[in-house]
């Protein structure tokens, strides 16, 4: 899967890694590099997501689109170079050893290296996760700068005096990208596996090993194999029975970008909590949290639609904190269309002028009705919320239709509006919610297609079972069922 996000690194679209042409190029004691190439599709769109100053999470990776990206509208082709993020400590700004920033690590020239260092010096671009640094002598520990360094350039210093090597990760997690960097000892660099992999046994002249692994079809050769001669032992219901609940990832459905949605109960209890805070502090709040919960029974949606094909519907389970215009949004919105069931999120603009005013009157439900009309109308036109509304009870400011929605939808009677409410005006709220999408990552299975066991010397004798919703009764011939891509590895 590859992730594309803007300078800010906000993400802004998906793509299967096998609709492009990936090199990375690891050079050793310095960083990835990145040779990219993928269709032209979409031209405005191609051109927005493909830009120098973009970014691109691949294999783990997150990489600066730091070249001009080439479109040939001849071949259809983007072709673009990055380089991991941690090549940016070449182009901002540099160390300087007077910076007061710094000035408890430096006396003179050098510079005292600790993991609170480490952290001062790569704020904004990474997070310290662990270093090594406790098991060096503090004299291993200073590094000489003179006057002005790049900071890319004093962590070679660093890693030369100290002999620790920079070790950066990255994460996608929580719907962004996480980055971490170690500083470790040569020996905690890699990872050590506690027991043999795979044997290889090569002559002495070889010069060259090549890898490659194609995952195609390998669902199909995965078989228990039962090391036993005495198949009397052997309980093969257990193993099948054990084997069958398997699942195989067999398919990689991109992640995609769902907006936010609620039901009328999901507005109707926000409207609640927020008449409550404005009964208590007698002013508008900021914002109010909107929660919405929707999870899927697997037996019901079994009955309601049949067997599964291994995709279970994404349960809904979130909460935001929404700005007034967008509740106001919600609400009026939910007066006028009664029927409706689900209302989407939206960005709405809050008036740029604070209205002033005071009420003291009662607004009838068909009242609220047209004021819920007014505000629509302006929503889709200007894509803002009203200023205020001119009533046969006087201007009605933008404040004063937050409250009389919030009552309305509350109590579902006529709302009574009074001076009681003096500090109602006088703050205009600012916040609006402008993330109203969040990401939906499918985790895809599908049933193992294909039981079987193997025995060292009687396989033929075995018991076989077919696996739930099978096509056939039993399965006899393995061979027919072996992966036909398996990893290759040559010799040379």
């Amino acid at each position: 899967m590859i992730v594309i996000l803007d300078s800010n690194e906000s993400i802004l679209d998906f793509m299967d890694d096998a609709d492009a042409s990936i090199e990375i190029t690891d050079t050793y004691g310095g960083y990835k590099s990145l040779d990219f190439k993928c269709e032209l599709t979409d031209v405005k769109n191609d051109e927005f997501l493909f830009k120098q100053g973009n970014k691109l999470f691949i294999d783990n990776v997150l990489f600066v689109m730091n070249t001009e990206v080439e479109t040939d509208f001849v071949q259809n082709l983007i072709t673009l170079e990055a380089e991991e993020l941690v090549c940016e400590l070449n182009n901002c700004e540099p160390f300087y050893v007077s910076d007061a920033r710094y000035s408890r690590y430096v006396s003179g020239n050098t510079v005292s290296i600790s993991k609170n260092f480490l952290s001062l010096l790569f704020n904004g671009f990474y997070t310290v996760s662990e270093t090594d640094l406790p098991s060096l002598k503090d004299s291993e520990k200073i590094v000489t700068v003179n006057g002005t360094i790049t900071k890319y350039n004093l962590l070679k210093e660093i890693e030369e005096t100290t002999g620790l090597l920079f070790k950066y990760s990255y994460a996608l997690e929580d719907n962004s990208i996480k980055k971490y960097v170690s500083l470790l000892k040569p020996e905690n660099y890699g990872v050590t596996h506690s027991q043999l992999l795979e044997r290889v046994i090569v002559g002495e002249n070889t010069n060259k090993l090549e890898y490659s692994t194609d995952e195609t079809k390998n669902a199909l050769g995965i078989m228990p194999i039962i090391k036993s001669e005495n198949t009397a032992q052997v309980d093969y219901t257990k193993i099948l029975r054990q084997f069958n609940n398997l699942d195989i990832n067999n398919e990689n459905i991109m992640p995609y970008f769902e907006n936010y949605s609620f039901s009328k109960q999901d507005i109707l209890d926000a409207a609640e909590t927020l008449h409550s805070k404005i009964e208590l502090f007698k002013f508008i709040p900021e914002t109010v949290s909107i929660s919405h919960e929707e999870i899927y029974d697997k037996t019901e949606f079994e009955a309601e639609n049949g067997t599964h094909n291994g995709n279970w519907p994404e349960n809904r389970i979130y909460t935001v904190d929404i700005g007034m215009s967008q509740f106001l949004d919600f609400a009026t919105q939910i007066v006028i269309n009664s029927g409706t069931t689900d209302f989407p999120l939206k960005v709405i603009g809050l008036p740029t002028i604070a209205s002033k005013g005071t009420l003291n009157c009662v607004f009838s439900v068909d009242e609220i009705f047209d004021l819920a009309v007014q505000v629509q109308d302006h929503i889709s036109k200007t894509g803002e919320i009203n200023s205020s509304i001119s009533t046969s009870h006087g201007i009605v400011s933008f404040q004063w239709l937050v409250y009389i929605f919030a009552e309305y939808l509350t109590t579902n009677k006529k709302v009574v509006c009074t001076e009681d409410y003096p500090k109602l005006n006088k703050i205009l709220p600012s916040t609006v919610e402008e993330e109203v999408r969040y990401i939906v990552d499918y985790e895809n299975y599908e049933s193992m297609p294909f039981l079987y066991t193997q025995n060292t010397s009687e396989s033929n004798t075995i018991p076989t079972q077919a696996p739930a919703n099978s096509t056939v009764d039993n399965i006899l011939d393995v061979t027919n069922y072996i992966s036909e891509t398996l990893p290759v590895l040559k010799v040379k």
